[in-house]
């Protein structure tokens, strides 16, 4: 008959092989199980982000209600009112007073408010969940210039308001008389040499003279920047072209021995070594003699 066909030998696996091939096969598994864990845990952050996201940017609970305005006590002058009421009309302008608190920008608030010509500085601050605080240091009016209209400037040069002679200030605060200037508009800063000049005649005698300073109805600058200090009386005071910081003890002295200025028509400090000046009834007299002996016009 037919002749059986012997079969291969059986290959052995030893007990270690099969060891070695389970644990592969576990490690793979455990791997998977790890990575399809994590995609899990990935993907419930990422839900809770987005929701979270939602929460903070689209949710009702920040969005901005209430904008506290606050003025700082050494810089109050009266007209905190109106100056509120356009910070409040710049902000809404500029879409700054509505919307999410969070994605607000405090800087871009900040630089809002100080285009607002009154104010000099602002701190911004957030308040959560909904208010928006603002803290202000206005510009203050330092003198008046003498133009058309009459500019209010503070200390820094910048023009802050635009006045006519029925305004308040205008009866008290010093005129700045002689300099040239174009069209002026709110918010801009007067570059002018003999404005900062006059500005630091004002300061100093504030600082150093009060009684005098509050006397001062003009400061006078010719094209020159000769300064020319004119008190309520009249009386000039002659500062020249330095600088008038220099002048001031020589003021001083004068002050000390020969008595106030006003009693004098004009003081010159313009000279180096002495001050010539005259009083008042000696100028009177002058006047009076001149009129005298000038011609009389035939009709």
């Amino acid at each position: 008959m037919f002749a059986k066909t012997p079969r291969p030998p059986r290959k052995y696996t030893s007990p270690g092989k099969r060891r070695r091939f389970a644990r592969r096969v576990i490690g793979l598994f455990v791997r998977l199980v790890v990575a399809a864990a994590l995609l899990c845990v990935v993907g419930l952050i990422v839900v809770l982000g987005w929701r979270l996201h939602g929460f903070l940017y689209r949710s009702d609970y920040f969005l901005l209600r209430d904008i506290g305005i606050a003025f700082a006590e050494k810089s109050e002058t009266g007209a905190e009112a109106p100056i509120e009421r356009q910070i409040r009309n710049k902000l809404q302008r500029d879409g700054l007073g509505e919307g999410n608190l969070i994605r607000l920008d405090p800087e871009a608030v900040r630089r809002a408010v100080e285009s607002v010509p009154r104010v000099r500085k602002a701190v911004v601050a957030k308040r959560y969940p909904n208010r928006l605080e603002i803290r202000v240091e206005q510009r203050r009016i330092a003198v008046l210039l003498l133009h058309d209209p009459i500019l209010a400037i503070d200390a820094e040069g910048v023009v802050i308001e635009k006045l006519t002679l029925r305004h308040r200030p205008v009866l008290e605060f010093p005129f700045v008389s002689g300099l040239e200037l174009g069209r002026m508009r709110l918010g801009d800063r007067v570059a002018s040499e003999g404005l900062t000049r006059a500005l630091q005649l004002l300061s100093s005698l504030e600082k150093g003279k009060p009684t005098l300073a509050a006397e001062v109805s003009e400061v006078h600058c010719d094209t020159e920047n000769r300064l020319t200090l004119i008190l309520k009386g009249g009386t000039e005071v002659r500062f020249g072209a330095d600088n008038p910081i220099w002048k001031m003890p020589i003021l001083e002295t004068f002050i000390r021995e020969r008595g106030q200025p006003q009693k004098f028509s004009y003081i010159d400090l313009r000279l180096d070594g002495q001050v010539p000046a005259m009083l008042k009834e000696e100028a009177a007299r002058r006047r009076l003699a001149a009129s005298a002996l000038a011609p009389v016009e035939e009709n």
